[in-house]
């Protein structure tokens, strides 16, 4: 479907020394910040997992940001918001000595950033087998202590003055890395059940690594839509096999798991991939979402 582009106007105020402008989104809107100045708002419909846009609208920000004191409100939170990176905003990381980006989609604006040589870009994929194309790496500690390595080596060459600062740190994060690793081999190796239900299927490192197994509603891509034959056939699932809780990921829409839970009288949890986190959770490290993510599965899978 061709989308129809256009600028609009929304409300303006002043109060005062303040120049305020009210953007009508909605929650049935997705705003999108593509630079300083412009923003786009797509309206649509909500289909399951899916947001199916119906129109594409833009807002051009430049005039109103040149008074001194500018404010903007959204009227309602939209139902995603999005940062994209511009070329022009990341100038200031030209003369950087060393872009670290992993691939697969996850940093799809890394490859158009032609400031920075190949010669110091460093993609993590490099480092690690990847399976069936799915990104999350991260989520098995043994790939990460992988990356770790790699990195630490590549400082070390590129500051040799603090080679020693770099090593030490690499250090201490491979003992946290395996710390972690035994922790969730011991919460995880007495379990009543096998299976866990989650949104879409990005678990496979973490659930390869512990021996539990996934069902996931959607593929790798959390924006496809699951057909009603693939909500049907994890009811079923659920009941045949006693699962007690099925997960949600922050940042998704809810709806079909929620279908589940009200079908099979289950709880519905949250679990993390980590590859996309909300704004609250953004101080937490990754050994705090891991763990949390250990809580989880250690209650949905009933492990003593």
């Amino acid at each position: 479907m061709k989308l129809k582009r256009h600028y609009f106007k929304p409300y303006n105020y002043t109060i005062g020394p303040y120049h305020i402008k009210i953007v009508n989104v909605t929650n049935k809107q997705i705003l999108t910040v593509n630079s300083k100045y412009i923003w786009e708002i797509k309206t649509g419909k909500i289909d399951g997992l899916s947001f199916r846009t119906k129109e594409t609208k833009r807002l051009n920000l430049k005039d109103f940001l040149k008074h001194k004191k500018p404010i903007i409100i959204l009227r309602e939170k939209p139902y995603k918001i999005y940062q994209y990176v511009n070329e022009s905003e990341i100038i200031d990381i030209s003369n950087s000595e060393l872009f670290i980006f992993t691939g697969l989609g996850i940093d799809y604006w890394a490859k158009n950033i032609g400031s920075i040589p190949e010669n110091k870009r460093m993609n993590l994929l490099k480092f690690i087998k990847i399976k069936n194309q799915d990104p999350h790496f991260w989520l098995d500690p043994d790939n990460l202590a992988v990356v770790a390595k790699n990195v630490a080596t590549r400082l070390s060459k590129i500051d040799s003055q603090n080679k020693n600062y770099y090593i030490h740190n690499l250090e201490k994060y491979l003992f946290e890395l395996n710390k972690m690793h035994e922790n969730f081999k011991k919460t995880l190796s007495n379990c009543k059940l096998d299976t866990i239900v989650v949104t879409h299927d990005g678990f496979k490192y973490l659930a390869d690594k512990y021996h539990f197994k996934t069902v996931a509603i959607l593929g790798l891509s959390p924006d496809e839509k699951p057909s009603a034959k693939v909500i049907s056939d994890i009811i079923d699932l659920v009941k045949s096999k006693h699962i007690s809780t099925v997960f949600f990921e922050e940042l998704l829409p809810t709806i079909t798991i929620e279908t589940i839970s009200n079908e099979c009288n289950v709880s519905i949890s949250e679990l993390s991939p980590l590859g996309n986190i909300p704004q609250e959770k953004t101080e937490f490290d990754y050994f705090q979402l891991m763990y949390h993510n250990l809580k989880q599965l250690k209650g949905a899978l009933h492990c003593e």
